[in-house]
């Protein structure tokens, strides 16, 4: 085999063939368009109820860990996640928070912020002074 040919694949140069494999489009579900796999949660995002708060807390660092691009898109499993546990977080001790969501991207005395899309979108933890959180997100509408 000559170093040519092993460098195509059905006779396309290497580079088109990894464009071609890299354009495929998203993966579409009866809701519409979801991100592709490496944003997929491993539960329902439509249904999120029935799990716990602390495997939604290893599902959201799961999915961050992945820093794919799919998970900045507004709607994304990553985004939904989020909100449930900011819903489910509300109201709760700052301990909790810590221990459902893990270390923040950013914390102060009064402020717990973990990123969505870095510092253009996130959701923070303020605490109240009875010692609980209230959650509310950061939209920097760009």
């Amino acid at each position: 085999m000559s170093i040519q040919r092993s460098r195509s694949i059905l006779g396309l140069p290497l580079g088109l063939a990894l464009l071609v494999a890299c354009t495929r489009p998203a993966v579409v579900g009866a809701a519409g368009p979801e991100a592709p796999g490496c944003c997929q949660s491993r539960y329902p995002v439509a249904a999120l109820g029935p799990y716990s708060t602390a495997q939604l807390g290893q599902e959201y660092r799961r999915l961050k860990r992945a820093k794919c691009a799919a998970c900045s898109r507004y709607g994304s499993d990553l985004q939904k996640v989020l909100n449930e546990l900011g819903t489910r977080l509300n109201g709760q001790p700052r301990q909790a928070v810590w221990r459902a969501m893990g270390k923040p991207d950013e914390a102060n005395d009064s402020l717990l912020i973990y990123h969505w899309r870095y510092r253009h979108d996130y959701l923070r933890f303020r605490l109240a002074p009875n010692g609980t959180v209230a959650s509310s997100w950061y939209y920097a509408w760009e």
